[in-house]
Parts: C-alpha cells; sequence; structure tokens
C-alpha cells in the first residue's frame, strides 16, 4: 500500500512537474515573439524619427542659405516660406509622434507586454489554459491569438500616433521639395533671363 502510495504520489509529482515545463515554454515563446515584434517597431520609428531630422536639417538649410533672387514675384516669394514653414511644422509633429512611440515601446517591455495581452484576451486565456490541462505544444491557434492579441494592442495604442508621423512626415517631404523646386525654378530662370537679354 505504501509503493502504491508513494507512485502515485510521484506520478502526480512528474504531472505538476510536465504541466510546469509546459507553462515556461509557453511563456518564453511568447515573450520571445514580442520581443521580436516590439524589437521591429522600435526600429521603423527609430528610422523615422532620423528621417524627420534629416529633414528638418534640409530645410533649415532651405532657411539659411536659400535666399530668392530679388526679382522673385511676391506670390512666389510667399508660395516659398508658406512650404517652408509648413514643412518645418509637420516634420516637427512627425518627430514628437515618434518619440512618443518609442517612449510607449520602451515603457513595455516583453513581459509586461505578455500580462496586457493574457488580460486583455478571453480567447487566449482559454487556449492557454487548455494546454496546460491537455499537455500540448503551442500550435498554431495559439500564435494566432497571440498575433491577434497583439495587433489588437498596436492598433489601440501605436497606430494612432504611429501613422500621423508616417502621414506628416510624408506630407512634409512634399512640401519641402515644392519649395526647393520654387527656389531653383526662379534661381535658373533668371540667370536665363540674364543671359538671353545680355545676347540681345
Amino acid at each position: 500500500y505504501q509503493a502504491e502510495k508513494l507512485a502515485s504520489q510521484g506520478i502526480k509529482l512528474a504531472r505538476d512537474q510536465d504541466s510546469r515545463s509546459y507553462e515556461m515554454a509557453w511563456r518564453a515563446e511568447v515573450r520571445e515573439s514580442l520581443r521580436d515584434e516590439l524589437a521591429n517597431q522600435n526600429n521603423r520609428f527609430n528610422i523615422i524619427m532620423l528621417c524627420d531630422t534629416v529633414c528638418l536639417g534640409c530645410v533649415f538649410t532651405l532657411v539659411a542659405d536659400g535666399s530668392p533672387p530679388d526679382e522673385t514675384p511676391a506670390y512666389m516669394l510667399n508660395a516659398y516660406v508658406f512650404c517652408l514653414g509648413v514643412s518645418i511644422m509637420l516634420f516637427s509633429i512627425s518627430l514628437w509622434g515618434s518619440i512618443i512611440v518609442v517612449r510607449r515601446l520602451h515603457n513595455n517591455t516583453a513581459a509586461r507586454l505578455e500580462r496586457k495581452l493574457f488580460a486583455q484576451s478571453e480567447d487566449l486565456q482559454i487556449a492557454w489554459q487548455q494546454q496546460l490541462i491537455n499537455n500540448v505544444p503551442t500550435g498554431s491557434q495559439e500564435n494566432y491569438l497571440l498575433h491577434q492579441a497583439y495587433e489588437k494592442w498596436v492598433v489601440e495604442y501605436i497606430d494612432p500616433i504611429g501613422k500621423m508621423s508616417i502621414d506628416m512626415l510624408s506630407i512634409g517631404v512634399v512640401t519641402m521639395f515644392i519649395g526647393a523646386g520654387v527656389l531653383i525654378h526662379y534661381v535658373y530662370l533668371i540667370q536665363y533671363n540674364d543671359v538671353v537679354s545680355g545676347r540681345i
């Protein structure tokens, strides 16, 4: 009887350890996946911040050194100044939004984000419990639910400001090139007119 009791306790302990190992493996897989996703998002917005900084430098170079010729019409001069002003505003807003997004990403480690996703997704909690009860490895369903919960978190906390930053950067680049185009056009146009009038 004592041997049977010890054997049953050993079997129960082995099952508990097996269940615990599945739990630890599952959590390790979740955190590794989330760590990769956070790193990708962080790199993405670091690149946007770099682009904003470079573009701001280009605009300020146009402001400091890109003086239109004296013969430039007033309405084109106003358009040039307007484009540069809008570009500075858009790049600044984009840079500000990217900084906020990167700060939010840094505030969420893989472990913290894992807990948030489990707290927000009932389907993920049920799938995790079923996995522990049945002692089965992580499958495609669990990965799908994790990805779905992560996408929901991104849509709620990252995308509103992140997409705005990307849009502001894109529009700012367009307005900067319009302003630079106006400057180049009138510089070469006036030089061409001077050459033509000199020949005449």
